[in-house]
């Protein structure tokens, strides 16, 4: 399936990670494009009892696991915490590199590319879905890197002639 920003406006959505579909407590999801039912779901907006992710809305949980994904989701959107969202029902859509990048802007994260040097402050969180970027002066904030992307250490201790 080919995620366009048509897609994107017209579907209810959420941003999550696995590892390779495995989550939290074991949980595995099916294949990609496999509906799944929730099957301890209650709307207690607290963790647990659903599936989570996080939306245009309520973002900034981060994602802890090795696979970003993109799911497609029916019915209603918990808000927990006011930093990600429980669903009863959902389904893998695309993973990793397939995601486009407005999924990952939507959802207050920065994009660093092949080249890129960046210096993480508090409060952001970054992406880096391919290529080799450098992290410099980084004074907090996050930054995730999936698939064969890789993090040179940055020094920027210049030289004053």
């Amino acid at each position: 399936m080919k995620i366009t920003k048509k897609w994107l406006n017209t579907h209810k959505w959420m941003l999550r990670s696995s590892n390779n579909g495995k989550s939290y407590q074991g949980f595995q999801w099916p294949e990609i494009g496999v509906w799944i039912n929730c099957p301890d779901w209650d709307e207690k907006p607290e963790c647990g009892h659903g599936f989570h992710g996080e939306t245009e809305d309520y973002h900034g949980f981060y994602m802890q696991y090795t696979r970003p994904e993109l799911v497609e989701y029916e019915g209603v959107a918990i808000p927990i915490d006011n930093n990600k969202v429980k669903v009863r029902r959902a389904r893998i859509v695309a993973t990793g590199i397939d995601i486009p990048k407005e999924v990952f802007m939507a959802c207050g994260y920065k994009i660093a590319k092949d080249g890129d040097t960046i210096s993480p402050k508090i409060g952001e969180n970054w992406i880096v879905l391919k290529g080799t970027i450098t992290v410099t002066n980084q004074t907090g904030g996050d930054c995730r890197f999936w698939g064969n992307s890789r993090q040179m250490a940055g020094n920027r201790k210049e030289n004053k002639k």
